[in-house]
């Protein structure tokens, strides 16, 4: 699996400007871009057969964890934020439980997100 890093260092900034955002939301839409060229590149796949690209997980036990990834569909690209929990088998298997926004509302979600005091 071909990863890059994307940077989330404004997520952690009150005084984020509008023009910062918007910024960071073409910075996505490129990186996003560059990691579906990779994978089609390196795997030789059509953009149809490009479906997911996982972000990054968060345990929440042995049998769960929540999995956010990059998804494009029919030339759409969201963001999900989805349960998965481990089957009998072994293997992870994605649940209803979860959400899938546009990249562009991600913004408002992270901000309702730094609201919760840890």
């Amino acid at each position: 699996m071909i990863t890059q890093h994307i940077d989330y260092s404004l997520f952690t900034h009150h005084s984020t400007t509008e023009a910062e955002w918007i910024e960071f939301e073409k910075e996505q839409a490129q990186a996003f871009d560059s990691i579906i060229k990779q994978q089609k590149e390196a795997k030789e796949m059509t953009t149809a057969e490009v479906k997911d690209i996982t972000l990054g997980e968060i345990s929440k036990g042995d049998k769960e964890k929540v999995v956010v990834s990059l998804k494009e569909y029919q030339g759409h690209k969201y963001v999900d934020v989805r349960i998965h929990f481990k089957t009998d088998t072994g293997m992870w298997q994605f649940t209803k439980k979860g959400i899938t926004l546009n990249p562009a509302k991600v913004k408002d979600l992270v901000l309702m997100l730094q609201k919760v005091k840890a």
